[in-house]
C-alpha cells in the first residue's frame, strides 16, 4: 500500500489517502448535503454518475462537470426542471436551475409589462410541476360623451298681452365627458 499526503489548500491538515481505495466527497443539493465515494481520476460527472445522480445538460455543478474530483470535495448541485408557460396564445417548455416564477420567465426572454398579470404570483418558488400562465393587460382610456339638454325658462310678463312669454335664460345643449379606465386581458 502506498500512501499519499494531500494538504488542502485552506487550514493546515493533513489527510492521508491509500491509492486504489475510494475517495469520499460531498454533494449538496438545494441544502441537503450527501456524502459519495469514487474513485481518483474521474470527472465530477463521473463520480455523480457512479454515484446514482443522474445528470441533466442544463443543470448547474460547482465545480463544473468536466473538472476532476478530489477528496473531500463539496460539489454544489443545482438541478434544472422543466417549467411550463404559457403566455400569447402558446406553450413552451423551459429548463432552467432558477427559483422563483419571475426568473424562470426572465430565464426565458418574455418581456413583461407592469400590467401583466403572472399565475402563480412572480415572487413565488417553483417546481417541476407549476405552470406559469402570463395574462396580458392592455390599459385604455375610454371617453364616451353625452349631450346634456338645455331648459329654456320662460316668465309670463304682465306688460305683454296674456299669451305672450319673455324667454328668462337662453341657453344651448352641453356635453358631459366620463373618461374610462379600462382593461383588456390577452387582447
Amino acid at each position: 500500500i502506498v500512501y499519499l499526503f494531500f494538504s488542502p489548500p485552506f487550514g493546515d491538515s493533513r489527510e492521508t489517502f491509500s491509492l486504489g481505495q475510494p475517495m469520499s466527497a460531498t454533494v449538496k443539493i438545494s441544502g441537503v448535503v450527501f456524502p459519495i465515494r469514487f474513485d481518483e481520476g474521474l470527472t465530477v460527472a463521473e463520480a455523480l454518475g457512479r454515484a446514482g445522480f443522474r445528470l441533466n445538460k442544463t443543470d448547474e455543478l460547482y465545480p463544473s462537470a468536466d473538472s476532476q474530483i478530489t477528496a473531500g470535495t463539496q460539489v454544489h448541485w443545482f438541478p434544472s426542471r422543466s417549467i411550463r408557460i404559457v403566455v400569447d396564445g402558446s406553450e413552451q417548455l423551459v429548463s432552467t436551475t432558477t427559483v422563483s416564477a419571475e426568473e424562470v420567465i426572465i430565464h426565458a426572454g418574455i418581456a413583461l409589462d407592469d400590467d401583466d398579470l403572472v399565475t402563480p404570483l412572480r415572487e413565488s418558488a417553483v417546481s417541476d410541476s407549476t405552470k406559469i400562465v402570463i395574462t396580458r393587460v392592455e390599459v385604455r382610456e375610454e371617453i364616451k360623451e353625452a349631450k346634456i339638454p338645455f331648459i329654456t325658462k320662460t316668465e309670463d310678463d304682465d306688460e305683454l298681452s296674456w299669451r305672450k312669454k319673455i324667454v328668462k335664460q337662453k341657453g344651448e345643449n352641453g356635453t358631459r365627458t366620463t373618461t374610462y379606465r379600462v382593461s383588456y386581458h390577452n387582447g
